[in-house]
């Protein structure tokens, strides 16, 4: 039987992960190689043992995330500072509004964890914490945080973010 190509079809998994490192995988699908998935866009993220998907807020996207395999942690923080914290498994689901401050960790150090994530814009902004904190001053973050200027020059400053880390749990 001939396989015909369909425009509503993506092997999300036979995308090249654009992110690689120790504590993980993301692979995206977008407009750019998945023409018909017009103001949406998606992740296939797979975190390691220990993996920890960096705190990110994306203001112009709501997130839903789907567990297809192992288990992740996930903290959530409301632009009001309430907390969220629970765990998900296979088969469950997760909505995170936009401009949330929010991260993903994989908390054991056996299984992998892999996560179909969703985003409601085509192009998501992203802002993790590691280039939000190297993006400010020390004075802008003392002020921020009401912490000493000098407490911020012992953090690493990074020129672009991290995004998947290794040695989380």
């Amino acid at each position: 039987m001939t396989r015909i190509p369909s425009i509503h079809k993506l092997n999300l998994e036979g995308v090249p992960p654009q992110i690689q490192t120790a504590g993980g995988t993301v692979a995206l699908g977008n407009i750019t190689n998945f023409p018909i998935l017009n103001g949406l866009a998606c992740y296939s993220l797979i975190l390691k043992p220990n993996g920890v998907r960096e705190p990110p807020w994306h203001p112009n996207a709501a997130e839903l995330d789907y567990v297809l395999g192992g288990r992740a942690r996930m903290i959530i923080l409301s632009p009001g500072c309430s907390v969220d914290t629970f765990e998900v498994g296979p088969g469950e689901v997760v909505f995170i509004p936009p401009a949330f401050f929010h991260y993903i960790e994989k908390p054991d150090s056996v299984n992998n964890m892999h996560m179909a994530i969703f985003f409601g814009n085509a192009s998501p902004q992203n802002i993790d914490i590691s280039g939000g904190l190297s993006a400010n001053s020390h004075e802008v973050l003392s002020a921020t945080f009401d912490l000493p200027p000098t407490y911020f020059s012992k953090l690493p400053r990074f020129e672009r973010e991290l995004f998947v880390v290794a040695g989380g749990g």
